[in-house]
């Protein structure tokens, strides 16, 4: 084999040994995440209740929104009304 081949085939083992060698995983803990706790998807969501009629045909429903405290502990009421 001429000296051009053998350097060629060397510099190809050792790409292919950077390329096939396995990552480390000594730091790696497959149960990182085994404290979490399992939440509802329905936490924080209201419920609206459906329409009520009035005696003129018009149909209305509201819910409030809640939004967080304010400083120093204020905190608001939002409520949102739909009238047809």
């Amino acid at each position: 084999m001429s000296g051009e081949k053998l350097r060629n085939l060397q510099i190809l083992l050792r790409e292919l040994s950077n390329f096939l060698k396995v990552p480390d995983t000594s730091g790696f803990t497959p149960t990182s995440i085994s404290g979490l706790k399992a939440t509802s998807p329905f936490v924080g969501v209201q419920s609206v209740s459906p329409p009520s009629a009035s005696p003129d045909g018009s149909a209305s429903t509201s819910f409030y929104i809640d939004l967080p405290a304010g400083r120093a502990g204020y905190a608001a009421r939002a409520e949102y009304t739909i009238q047809q």
